[in-house]
């Protein structure tokens, strides 16, 4: 006994792209604001606040657009 699950491709395909664009467009921004921290010189532990923030302010963002 198999079960087809071919119908509902097109659907997972929607949904695997839009948690990728809400995961990985504000990981890159955070990366890029992490590294720009870096550069001023700014404390470790700072960086590292700041970056999950920007991460966690953009995924939220990346909601609101999208849904």
């Amino acid at each position: 006994m198999e079960i087809d699950f071919s119908e509902g491709q097109p659907v997972m395909n929607e949904l695997a792209l839009k948690l990728a664009i809400i995961i990985f467009i504000p990981l890159l921004a955070a990366f890029i604001v992490m590294f720009l921290l870096k550069v001023c010189r700014i404390p470790v532990v700072l960086i590292r606040y700041i970056g999950v923030g920007v991460f966690l302010f953009g995924v939220y963002q990346m909601f609101v657009i999208l849904y």
